[in-house]
Order: structure tokens, then C-alpha cells, then sequence
């Protein structure tokens, strides 16, 4: 009887552990990071323009309205973590950064910014996989722009790890061409209503996810004709988009209104040059 019960106790014990180890893996397995440029990704920087690019470093208000909106509903939708990936360095920017954030009231995340002693060439794609190795994800949200190499970047970190799903969105800041042309999977975006829209198309969000960011946003973003340079706004006047299209292959599933789509189109196609 001692013998039996003795089993009985390990058996038990046995299953109780299996099931603590698999709890933990899904657990891990179903975690979710959202990673975020922050120079003409969240923050009107024109950093393409040494002029402006200056002009704007200190400014800790100029930010692409909706993207914290939908930066909250990511992260409350999916429980993700959040990291602000950046190339500039941080003994000059860490302070302006991270009162950008707070005053566009972005979601609490780490600010992932540059030692001055590393090279910008070498960072976001090593902090990249420093990130993904200690969070083992197995999704992730990559939200860039085409002002410098984030399409590359990210591009890279797909291919090392080929196991986890990622959604790369790149802000169509400026012109597309050959040297910062999509990569296979990446998808461009102006507004953060295409973000919201291609995650549930891709059942990542719900549907009542972009129809919220729409209902926060979507007035103010059809009645700004106005484009300037500074401050909180959707669409800065130096930006030209040619080469962006806003996803036709799943309009019958879109959430996206014709208005919003023309008027994206017409933006893009008039800023040929």
C-alpha cells in the first residue's frame, strides 16, 4: 500500500509539473512585442532635411496624430510589450524622446535608444535580436519608416527567425524607390487606420479595434487639408508618399471607407515628385 501510494504521489506530482511547463510555454509562446521607430515614425521629423531635421530634434510635440491611439489598442488587444526603438543617440536625444512619448501620451514601453558610442549601423538590428532573443515572442509588430534602413532592419530580423509572425508596417514618409523599396511582406501606411486594418484583416485586432481608432480620428483626418511642418498633426507638408497604395487585395474585408482610400490615393499620386 505504501508502495502504491508513493506512485500515486509522483504521478501526480509528475502530471502537476507537466502541466506548470505547459502553461509556461504557452504562455511565452503567445507573447507579443510591439517595436516602434520614433524619427517620422510617431514623430514629425523630416529627418531627410538637415535644416528641419535639427529644427525638430528638441521638439517634444511633434507627433503623427492617431499612432498612440492605435499603439493602445495593440497593446491592450494583445497584451504586447512595448519598445521604442531609436537610432538617435542617447546622450543628446534621451530626454526630448522621452518626453515625446509622454506628451502624445504613448503607451509605457521601454525607450530602446543609442549609446553615442555604437554605431547607428549596427544598433537597431543588434538590439533587434537582443529583444526578440530575451522575450521570445511569437509575434511581432514592427512599425518603421522610409526615411533611412527600417526596411532593411526589419527585414533582417524576419529572416533570422523565421518561426515567429511578423507584421511590418513602413510609414511612407517619403518617395519610394530602390533604395528604400518594401520587402517582400512589409506593407507601407500613411494613416494608422491601414496598420489597424491590415491587423485585422490578418485576425491579429478585431474589427471594433479599427473602428475605434477610426471613430477617435477619422473627422479630424478628413478635414485636415492645412499640412504644416510642426505640432501634432496627420500629415506634415514636406511628406511625399509615391509609390504607397493602400491594400487592394482585401477591400472586401476592409474596414477602411472609400473617402479615407481616395483621399489617400489622390495624396500619393500628387506627390510624385
Amino acid at each position: 500500500m505504501k508502495t502504491r501510494n508513493f506512485k500515486s504521489v509522483i504521478l501526480v506530482l509528475t502530471l502537476n509539473l507537466l502541466a506548470s511547463a505547459t502553461l509556461a510555454f504557452s504562455k511565452d509562446s503567445g507573447k507579443t512585442l510591439l517595436i516602434s521607430d520614433i524619427d517620422d515614425t510617431i514623430k514629425v521629423g523630416h529627418i531627410r532635411s538637415k535644416v528641419d531635421a535639427v529644427s525638430n530634434a528638441y521638439r517634444t510635440n511633434n507627433i503623427f496624430l492617431g499612432m498612440a491611439d492605435l499603439y493602445r489598442i495593440i497593446k491592450n488587444r494583445l497584451d504586447a510589450d512595448v519598445f521604442y526603438l531609436t537610432n538617435a543617440p542617447e546622450e543628446v536625444m534621451a530626454w526630448s524622446h522621452t518626453e515625446l512619448l509622454k506628451n502624445g501620451n504613448f503607451p509605457e514601453g521601454s525607450l530602446e535608444i543609442r549609446p553615442i558610442k555604437v554605431s547607428s549601423k549596427v544598433f537597431k538590428a543588434q538590439r533587434l535580436e537582443e529583444l526578440i532573443s530575451e522575450h521570445r515572442p511569437d509575434t511581432v509588430i514592427l512599425v518603421g519608416d522610409n526615411g533611412e534602413h527600417d526596411n532593411s532592419f526589419y527585414n533582417g530580423i524576419k529572416q533570422t527567425y523565421p518561426g515567429i509572425k511578423f507584421h511590418t508596417f513602413i510609414r511612407a514618409a517619403y518617395n519610394f524607390d530602390e533604395s528604400n523599396k518594401l520587402y517582400k511582406g512589409q506593407a507601407s501606411f500613411i494613416t494608422p487606420f491601414e496598420i489597424a486594418d491590415t491587423l485585422y484583416q490578418r485576425k491579429v485586432l478585431e474589427r471594433s479595434d479599427s473602428k475605434d481608432l477610426q471613430d477617435l480620428h477619422l473627422k479630424s483626418y478628413m478635414e485636415e487639408y492645412l499640412l504644416r511642418d510642426k505640432g501634432q498633426l496627420y500629415t506634415p507638408h514636406w511628406q511625399r508618399c509615391y509609390g504607397h497604395k493602400v491594400n487592394s487585395w482585401s477591400n472586401l474585408f476592409s474596414t477602411l471607407p472609400k473617402e479615407l482610400t481616395k483621399k489617400i490615393s489622390i495624396l500619393c499620386q500628387n506627390y510624385e515628385n
